[in-house]
């Protein structure tokens, strides 16, 4: 099961790659950039769950389960 432990660290930190390079922000008519709130909330959501695979599966390949 320490397969599993460290696929599941890759998976995380690829996870967290992922939710840290999303773009938040959305063009305007006028030719700006703002900040979308739905979009930093969505990338809020993926950094933790990431995080959380992320810090998970060490403990999961150590213990064995």
């Amino acid at each position: 099961m320490k397969g599993f432990g460290t696929f599941a660290l890759i998976v995380g930190v690829c996870w967290l790659v992922f939710a840290l390079s999303m773009d938040v922000s959305v063009s305007t008519g006028a030719g700006g950039r703002v900040n979308n709130l739905g979009l930093m909330a969505d990338r809020q959501i993926h950094t933790i769950v990431g995080g959380v695979i992320a810090l998970a599966a060490p403990a999961h390949g150590f213990a064995g389960w």
